[in-house]
């Protein structure tokens, strides 16, 4: 069951209504159609898991797209939230083409595009691991005890995976991949932690405490 449905970011609606309002110097136009489209290839990947979390039994998961929670004076945001009687699983997506090179020496990411351009980038599995060591502490204020898994997601099949860790690509998969996972995490957690009224509770609370889910 789809609690929070996802958003369109703020920033992306605000970048759209500069470029179409307001008459930029090239080169401040240039820069915000780059962001643009960064941030709309962002979005899109997030929305092509929405058609395999769609086949899930809609009793049995409570799912909440675009939270940003506070923890403490700061806030963090996951792209989606799935709830269970037995588990939470977070899921942050990433919409990049080519080779993607995840290097934990390094604790980068990086991709080469098909244009053969080499871009840097944060290491989505790190990053994901810090949304779940937040959502952790969120969790013990709310007495939640459910553990927390996280997985990374390639929206684009294509997309060519390479890592120099084996921890690294047990976390990071395709997209098509992603109810096979979900049904491999159904054996691992075979323990009722919450009911399933207690779980939508939580959900309830969650949305409360979300802001836009935008930045």
């Amino acid at each position: 069951m789809i609690i929070k449905e996802r958003e369109i970011p703020i920033r992306i609606l605000k970048i759209q209504a500069l470029l179409d309002r307001v008459t930029l110097p090239p080169e401040k136009r240039a820069i915000l159609d780059g962001e643009l489209k960064s941030r709309l290839a962002g979005y899109y990947g997030e929305k092509a898991i929405d058609y395999y979390l769609r086949k899930l039994p809609e009793n049995d998961y409570c799912i909440l797209h675009s939270l940003r929670l506070k923890m403490n004076s700061d806030y963090f945001q996951i792209d989606t939230l799935l709830l269970t009687d037995k588990y939470a699983l977070i899921i942050e997506v990433k919409n990049l083409t080519g080779e993607l090179f995840i290097d934990v020496n390094c604790n980068q990411l990086i991709q080469t595009t098909p244009e053969g351009e080499v871009k840097g980038y944060q290491n989505p599995v790190q990053q994901a691991k810090y949304q779940k060591q937040d959502l952790d502490k969120v969790f013990q204020t709310k007495a939640i005890h459910l553990p927390i898994e996280y997985l990374v997601i390639i929206s684009k099949p294509s997309t060519i995976l390479k890592t120099n860790s084996k921890y690294a690509i047990s976390k990071i998969i395709h997209a098509q991949y992603l109810i096979e996972e979900i049904e491999r995490l159904n054996k691992k957690y075979h323990m009722v932690i919450h009911e399933q009224k207690a779980v939508k509770k939580m959900v309830k609370n969650a949305v409360k405490t979300s802001l836009s889910g935008n930045i």
